[in-house]
């Protein structure tokens, strides 16, 4: 297959984080494989932030196996900083707390452009970090991207989600998700409160 037509999602498949990537797609990327993929956390894994100076910035290869730990990351002095893990941790991290994520039924990007539909980020003030809002089977997720120096690449360093709801609330025995229409009657709260973020993030983040 010639590398022209290859679409942006091959690309990250086949040469990982590296330069010329989105961050849009990044995420795109991350989300297909956990959606769809028995090996998605393996690839999400792939995508996750490194520990500052874990990036060569002659090949931008990974100088560690490791990746920041999601739900303990923070940014701190221009460095995302946390719990460095391996994969089989990562996984263990993934399936606990950010089950909600793997095998989901539909998510989509929540903030958007108006006219041209493009998924806005929720803030940049600096233009390597970014946020953008999804709705993964209607609940309101906040992805963060870093943007490493060494790979040339954003990188997902945290993930949370915006209705403050912990995983283990709405799974059922067994690791189960509830009934589709028992979660909108439940969840009538958080939705009324993200879709007022999500309003006015939108708004602040039009380019005009």
């Amino acid at each position: 297959q010639r590398r022209g037509l290859q679409t942006a999602l091959e690309d990250l498949a086949e040469d990982g984080p590296s330069a010329f990537k989105s961050p849009t797609k990044v995420i795109e990327y991350v989300m297909v494989n956990l959606q769809h993929n028995a090996g998605g956390i393996a690839e999400a894994f792939r995508f996750a932030a490194r520990s500052p100076g874990q990036s060569s910035f002659v090949s931008g290869m990974a100088l560690s196996d490791k990746r920041v730990a999601w739900r303990t990351a923070k940014f701190i002095g221009g460095y995302v900083s946390g719990r460095a893990v391996g994969l089989d941790d990562f996984t263990a991290e993934v399936e606990e707390h950010y089950s909600w994520l793997v095998g989901c039924t539909a998510w989509s990007f929540a903030v958007t452009h108006p006219v041209t539909f493009e998924p806005l980020a929720r803030s940049a003030e600096k233009d390597f970090l970014r946020e953008y809002v999804l709705l993964v089977d209607d609940r309101p997720v906040s992805v963060q991207l870093l943007y490493d120096w060494g790979c040339w690449c954003y990188l997902v360093w945290r993930i949370d989600f915006l209705d403050g709801v912990p995983e283990e609330s709405y799974l059922g025995p067994g690791g189960r998700r509830p009934a589709a229409a028992r979660l909108r009657r439940g969840a009538r709260g958080w939705r009324a409160r993200s879709w007022r973020i999500l309003v006015t993030h939108t708004i602040n983040r039009l380019p005009f």
